[in-house]
């Protein structure tokens, strides 16, 4: 998510000081994972994944993480094996306004998506090196900041310190919610 170079600008530790390199590059890692935990949602780089969704009766389904494309739906039967791919066509996904990820799929045709069906929703989730929310990347440097003040080991690092305060409210902010 934020480059070593990035992290040591932001901490103003010079470029040619290597002997902390490992441990900030260890403590990004450590700060992506417990941003996904508490907020979650994926922030990582960009991906496939495919969720199975159950249709609603209404013409919006809503995806588990961000995405910045659908790739592909197949409506599965309950029933038998049967599994139908819906042409792009049919399905759009909905970005908010100046957003480049969203969480609903749209049907454009006629029909919502009945309810009980299965589908297989293909889509890329994640987000390319630089492109992720500015507020999540300032809760990831606010994290490595505080825990290499503390110089704490990095496996004890997310349990033992709690996150500083503009952290913690950028967290509580992007909380996924449960509909």
């Amino acid at each position: 998510m934020i480059a070593l170079a990035e992290l040591k600008a932001a901490l103003r530790i010079p470029a040619a000081l290597t002997e902390h390199d490992d441990y900030l590059t260890a403590l990004e890692r450590a700060a992506v994972a417990y941003v996904e935990r508490r907020t979650g949602w994926y922030w990582g780089p960009q991906q496939e994944a495919t969720a199975l969704i159950e249709g609603t009766g209404t013409w919006t389904l809503y995806l588990p993480d961000h995405a910045s494309e659908v790739v592909r739906v197949v409506e599965r039967s309950r029933w038998s094996d049967e599994e139908t791919e819906l042409p792009p066509s049919s399905y759009e996904l909905v970005l908010p306004p100046g957003e480049t990820h969203g969480l609903k799929l749209s049907r454009r045709t006629w029909e919502p998506w009945p309810y009980g069906v299965l589908y297989a929703v293909t889509y890329t989730r994640g987000y390319a090196a630089g492109e992720e929310p500015a507020d999540i990347r300032q809760a990831v440097a606010g994290l490595v900041a505080h825990w290499f003040e503390h110089r704490l080991p990095v496996a004890a690092a997310e349990a033992a310190q709690s996150s500083p305060d503009h952290v913690a409210a950028i967290l509580a902010a992007r909380r996924k919610r449960v509909v």
